[in-house]
C-alpha cells in the first residue's frame, strides 16, 4: 500500500502495474460494482471510529484524574 489518499495524485503520478488501494478502489468503482470496495471502506471507517473512541476515553480519563 503506498498511498491511502489523494486519488487524483495517484491517478496522474503512478505507473499503470502499480495499484495502490485508492486506485484498486476508483477502478472497482468504475468498472463494476464489486462488494469488497465497500467493504473494505467500512473497515476503514469502522477502524477511524474506534480509533476516535478510544482517544476520547482515555481523554477523560486522564481529565478526570487530573481533576481530583
Amino acid at each position: 500500500i503506498l498511498s491511502w489518499d489523494e486519488i487524483v495524485v495517484t491517478l496522474f503520478i503512478s505507473k499503470y502495474s502499480v495499484y495502490t488501494l485508492p486506485r484498486r478502489m476508483w477502478n472497482g468503482i468504475r468498472e463494476n460494482t464489486d462488494p469488497t470496495v465497500a467493504a473494505a471502506a467500512v473497515v476503514l471507517i469502522a477502524i477511524t471510529f474506534i480509533a476516535f473512541v478510544i482517544f476520547a476515553i482515555q481523554s477523560r480519563r486522564n481529565a478526570s484524574n487530573n481533576a481530583t
